[in-house]
């Protein structure tokens, strides 16, 4: 229906906003990171100019898993949204039940 279209299409541009604000605040979180660089001891650093800050940790790596987080949160609810509509749908197989006689 017109109602559940609409619905759907304000979900989508929900999420679609949600996703470029992390987009961008990742760009934003990693601006001036560089590396891995190796110091003396054989090990290696990450350096952030902007703060002049070193990391032993990888700084993309929380922000990898940020976002891993938020796709999996938004697709399962895209799924959930997906089997509600199917199963509210009257032309849905689930709901429509065909008998044949012989």
């Amino acid at each position: 229906s017109i109602k559940h279209r609409f619905f759907e299409g304000a979900i989508l541009q929900v999420f679609d906003k949600h996703l470029q604000d992390a987009k961008d605040a990742c760009e934003r979180r990693t601006a001036g990171w560089s590396g891995p660089f190796f110091d003396d001891a054989g090990g290696y650093f990450f350096y952030d100019e902007n703060s002049d800050q070193r990391s032993y940790h990888n700084p993309l790596d929380v922000l990898q898993f940020e976002l891993w987080v938020r796709h999996a949160l938004l697709a399962a609810y895209l799924v959930d949204l997906g089997a509600l509509r199917s199963h509210s749908s009257p032309s849905s197989p689930a709901k429509t039940s065909s008998v044949q006689s012989s």
